[in-house]
C-alpha cells in the first residue's frame, strides 16, 4: 500500500518520460504568499515569482546579478500567462498567488541574456539521509518521517526545480539499509537498495545537529561521477538550502551548455508624439530599462518626433516585442530603411 501511495505522489508532481529522467510540469509556475489582493501587492509578487521561475529554469540562484535579467525583472508582468488566488492557511499570509508564466517568452528572454536553460527533463534524485541529534540518536529520513528536515528538503528542492524523492523505509529497507551504511556512504549497499526507485542520481548525506549548530557531509553520485561537500550552518534549513543549491548547480551545469552572449545590434527608431523635454526624458529612461538594451542615443529631435539609435543584445524582433510590453510605445511600421516607427503614449 505504501508503494502505491508513493507512486501516486511522485506522479502528481512529475511526468515520467523515461526510466532515468522525469519531466517537470511546474517549471514555469510560481506560488507567492500575499497578505492582500491589491495591485501593488500583486506587482511585487509577480516579480518575486518571476525570479523563482528564472532560478528554477537556469539552476542559478544568482541569476539576478545578470544586468539583462535585473532589468527584465521590472517588466515581469509581461511574461505572465495567467494567475489566480487561493486561500493560504499555513502562514500569516491571507492568500497564495499562483502564477503561470509564458514558457517561450521566458526562454527567449534568457537567450537574450546569455543564460543557459536547464530543460524540463531532469534527473530524479534519491536521497539517503541520516540525521543525528543531541542525544546521538541517528535516524534515516524516509518518505513518511515526521521530520522538519524532510519538509525542508522537499520545499528547497521545489525552489530549484529538482526532482527529489526519499526511500520509503519499509520493513524490507529497514532490514537492508542501516544508519551506519548511510553514514559510511556504502555505495554498494545503497545502490542495490535504490534499484526499486530507478533514480538517476543518489544524494547521500549525514547531518549532525548540536547546540553549536549543524554540521553535514554529502556525496552526490551520478553514473560513474561523484561530488563531495562538507557544509555547516546555524540550522537544518540553512544546510538543506546550501546542499540543494550545490546539487542544482552541479546537475544543471552537466545538463546544459552555456549559451553564448548574443551579438550586439544597433537599431534605428523613430518615435512620434514626444511633445516636450519631459516626454523625451521619460522615453529615454523607458528605453534604457528595457531588457538587453545597452545604449540609447538621440540622433535628431524635431517638433514632436525624435530619431534614436539603440544598441541591444539579441534580435530586432525581440527588441520590438520588449518595447511595446510596457504600453508606453505603440508600434506603427517599419520604413524602407528598416527604421522602426513608434508612437509615445504618456
Amino acid at each position: 500500500m505504501k508503494k502505491i501511495l508513493l507512486s501516486i505522489l511522485v506522479m502528481a508532481i512529475l511526468t515520467v518520460t523515461n526510466v532515468y529522467a522525469v519531466k517537470l510540469v511546474s517549471l514555469y509556475q510560481a506560488e507567492v504568499p500575499v497578505i492582500s489582493q491589491t495591485s501593488d501587492m500583486k506587482e511585487q509578487a509577480v516579480r518575486d515569482g518571476f525570479l523563482q521561475v528564472l532560478i528554477k529554469i537556469s539552476g542559478d540562484t544568482q541569476i539576478d546579478r545578470n544586468p539583462v535579467i535585473k532589468a527584465g525583472l521590472r517588466k515581469a508582468d509581461y511574461y505572465v500567462q495567467d494567475y489566480s488566488y487561493s486561500a493560504e492557511s499555513t502562514s500569516d499570509s491571507q492568500y497564495l498567488l499562483q502564477i503561470r508564466y509564458e514558457p517561450q517568452d521566458i526562454n527567449r528572454f534568457l537567450q537574450q541574456a546569455g543564460v543557459p536553460v536547464w530543460g524540463e527533463i531532469r534527473p530524479l534524485v534519491l536521497v539517503w539521509l541520516v540525521v543525528e541529534d543531541n542525544q546521538n540518536q541517528a535516524d534515516i529520513i524516509g518518505s513518511e518521517s515526521p521530520s522538519d528536515i524532510f519538509s525542508e528538503a522537499r520545499s528547497e528542492a521545489k525552489k530549484f526545480g529538482l526532482p527529489l524523492i526519499f526511500p520509503m523505509m519499509d520493513v524490507d529497507e529497514i532490514n537492508e539499509v542501516s544508519a551506519s551504511d548511510v553514514k559510511e556512504m556504502s555505495l554498494s549497499i545503497l545502490k542495490e537498495a535504490s534499484k526499486r526507485y530507478a533514480p538517476d542520481a543518489l544524494l547521500i548525506g549525514e547531518v549532525d545537529v548540536s547546540n553549536h549548530g549543524v554540521q553535514s557531509k554529502w556525496k552526490l553520485v551520478k553514473n560513474n561521477t561523484q561530488w563531495n561537500w562538507k557544509l555547516e550552518g546555524k540550522s537544518t534549513l540553512e544546510v538543506i538550502s546550501l546542499i540543494m543549491n550545490q546539487v542544482s548547480n552541479t546537475l544543471a551545469g552537466r545538463a546544459t551548455a552555456k549559451i553564448e552572449n548574443p551579438s550586439s545590434l544597433t537599431i534605428k527608431m523613430e518615435v512620434g508624439n514626444v511633445e516636450s523635454r519631459r516626454d523625451l526624458r521619460r522615453l529615454m529612461q523607458y528605453l534604457k530599462e528595457l531588457p538587453a538594451v545597452q545604449l540609447v542615443e538621440i540622433a535628431q529631435f524635431d517638433s514632436d518626433i525624435v530619431d534614436l539609435s539603440v544598441k541591444v543584445q539579441g534580435t530586432q524582433d525581440a527588441f520590438q516585442q520588449n518595447a511595446v510590453s510596457g504600453r508606453h510605445l505603440i508600434f506603427k511600421s517599419i520604413d524602407d530603411n528598416n527604421m522602426l516607427i513608434f508612437e509615445w503614449v504618456r
